[in-house]
């Protein structure tokens, strides 16, 4: 397996203002396999209701699309300039598409027969409008493709989640210190990893994952920060396995802290992967 730069940072750079390529020098293009991951969408926050609590109504590939905002733009020209590249490297081209549709966080939720037939619904929609995009682009840019999701996948999560509900076995007091918050929560996190049978352990003295779950606790509370961090951890580490440990998965995301939490995972960690800040 080679392991060429060829300029893929200058290109992912030049593609979209802030994207960026980490550990790009292991990266192969003997195939180049990129991976991205879609995840639902949500209604746009307001006062009244914060965000994560309602999904939006998808019907059609262009509903998805304004519901995206500059989300898929973004990476539609990322993963552009990126075939081409490859495409001047004589390298081919396989892009894995993965739909999370397991550990879906949606605040309020409360497991009732109704309102789970009612977001089961809305997110297979959204996985159809998803397959639809993702298969234009894929042909029209002439790469190899495949679309799996999280449950064939096996995540090891619920479909819906409510990430207001308190850390099972953990109670974490909201007056302590941002920094025995974040230490609590990497614990919780270690623990439920070893429970569900995830191949992660996180390292409470590791600069960059206190960094990190840090950063998440004091933007959405050491709840929200623990279910979010727990659904990215629970696929994370499937990511190997997927494209092989000189694939090239992509993180499209506003927030730095969720798109550097490829870190949190070792064997991610030491894979290039490119962050998209839409």
């Amino acid at each position: 397996m080679s392991t060429i730069e060829n300029g893929i940072c200058e290109v992912v750079g030049a593609a979209y203002p802030g994207a960026t390529v980490e550990n790009s020098e292991k990266v192969g293009f003997d195939p180049l396999h990129l991976l991205v991951t879609f995840g639902p969408v949500y209604q746009k926050a307001t006062w009244e209701d914060p965000g994560l609590s309602k999904l939006v109504t998808v019907e059609s590939a262009a509903d998805l699309d304004a519901a995206l905002g500059n989300k898929w733009g973004a990476l539609q020209q990322v993963l552009g300039a990126t075939v081409l590249h490859a495409a001047d490297q004589a390298a081919p081209v396989q892009v894995t598409a993965v739909f999370a549709d397991k550990g879906v966080l949606l605040s309020g939720y409360n497991g009732g027969n109704a309102g789970h037939d009612k977001h089961a619904t809305q997110l297979a929609q959204h996985e159809d409008a998803y397959r639809q995009v993702f298969a234009d682009f894929c042909a029209s840019h002439g790469v190899a493709s495949q679309f799996v999701t999280y449950g064939d996948l096996a995540v090891p999560l619920p479909s819906f989640v409510n990430p207001d509900i308190a850390i099972p076995g953990k109670y974490i007091d909201e007056d302590h210190s941002l920094g025995c918050q974040t230490a609590d929560v990497i614990e919780a996190l270690n623990t439920a990893c070893q429970g569900l049978g995830i191949a992660t352990e996180l390292n409470e003295s590791n600069k960059p994952t206190k960094k990190i779950i840090r950063q998440l606790v004091s933007a959405f509370g050491h709840e929200k920060a623990y279910w979010l961090a727990l659904s990215y951890l629970a696929f994370d580490c499937k990511i190997p396995e997927l494209v092989g440990e000189h694939g090239l998965p992509v993180y499209t995301e506003r927030f730095a802290a969720l798109r550097a939490i490829g870190k949190l995972t070792p064997s991610v960690a030491a894979m290039g992967r490119v962050g998209i800040p839409a």
